[in-house]
């Protein structure tokens, strides 16, 4: 009988601890989270944690981002599947969407800077990089043996706060300090500075350059996007490429039928920002790209992107929002001078 209380005792002591670190960490951290930025280093330092290999986010420096609170507690498995089943409760596909956008623009990323890509007869060899957004990005400092090899250099473009508060943590962790090849651009996309704050840090429209828009597109105006993409196309060499990904027009006639949509609109609301609007019919990403000057090189729908998030059993490791659309395009025929 004694043994039956002690068995019962430590499991209601065990359920009380549960909800105990359920409340007092995995709760309190996603209700604490500041900024967009903050959140998808949050999501990417949990994928780190993930034990299957083939859906792991290699992401190492996210957890420098991340409150102390995560980074501390998150490593214990328990906590860990807390702070992923709450993430999927309150913002479905969510976690699986930036694990699996991570994993595809770091692969992307290597591919194109390893080998020479081609368009038509003309080799084309990536010099430059240019991080729209940059936010918490960490590509420039994980692949700088690539970086170095391939003689790259790297613009991270963002708003001074976000990148006053990068370099000061990233400077406090890097073996060395920070890069030579980094350089970083303050500018707001809104106020249309983007080319003359690009040259002034010594961007050169004669290279060819890899440009990542990654998750930022939806918080900015469609008048916005175009003239990005204009200077874009107007002031890189043909063989340039651009990286970026966009909401699903339909998505914002009918949230309720794209997995995770309604959540997400609260969840940016919830933290001060919003989506603008910006969107694209997926079945004319090619004529919206033409129109613009792109060519479209590869394209990848919610659906594909799961297979960046499967698990060697073959089965993915979460579900992946149903709004977001990836694409890869090259500049074919640009304004040369």
């Amino acid at each position: 009988m004694n043994l039956l209380l002690l068995c019962v005792a430590l499991m209601l002591g065990c359920v009380a601890l549960t909800l105990f670190l359920y409340q007092t960490v995995v709760r309190k951290a996603f209700k604490t989270v500041r900024s967009t930025a903050e959140s998808v280093a949050t999501l990417r330092f949990l994928g780190t944690l993930e034990t299957d290999l083939l859906a792991v986010c290699n992401d190492t420096l996210a957890q420098h981002f991340v409150m102390d609170l995560v980074s501390i507690f998150a490593v214990a498995p328990l906590i860990h599947k807390m702070m992923t089943w709450q993430l999927e409760r309150s913002m479905p596909g969510g976690y699986g969407m930036v694990l699996a956008r991570t994993r595809l623009w770091d692969e992307k990323m290597q591919l194109y800077l390893k080998k020479n890509h081609t368009m038509g007869q003309k080799g084309v060899r990536i010099r430059q990089i240019v991080i729209l957004g940059a936010g918490y990005d960490t590509r420039a400092y994980r692949f700088e043996e690539l970086l170095r090899e391939r003689q790259v250099t790297v613009f991270e473009v963002d708003k001074p706060d976000i990148q006053n508060g990068k370099r000061k943590k990233l400077a406090s962790v890097i073996k060395g300090g920070l890069p030579d090849y980094v350089k970083y651009v303050s500018s707001d996309f809104n106020l249309g500075t983007l080319g003359k704050d690009l040259k002034k840090a010594g961007f050169d429209q004669k290279e060819q350059t890899l440009f990542l828009w990654e998750g930022v597109t939806s918080y900015l105006k469609a008048e916005v996007v175009d003239a990005t993409m204009a200077w874009m196309k107007a002031n890189s060499p043909t063989g340039s490429v651009i990286f970026f990904d966009f909401k699903r027009a339909a998505a914002y006639r009918d949230p309720a039928a794209h997995h995770g949509m309604k959540q997400a609109m609260a969840f940016v609301a919830k933290l001060g920002e919003a989506y603008e609007g910006f969107s694209i019919e997926s079945g004319l990403l090619d004529e919206w790209l033409a129109e613009r000057g792109w060519l479209l090189t590869l394209h990848i729908t919610p659906k594909e992107l799961e297979q960046y998030v499967w698990k060697s059993t073959g089965t993915p490791l979460c579900k992946v929002a149903g709004y977001q659309d990836f694409v890869i395009a090259t500049n074919t025929d640009s304004n040369e001078k």
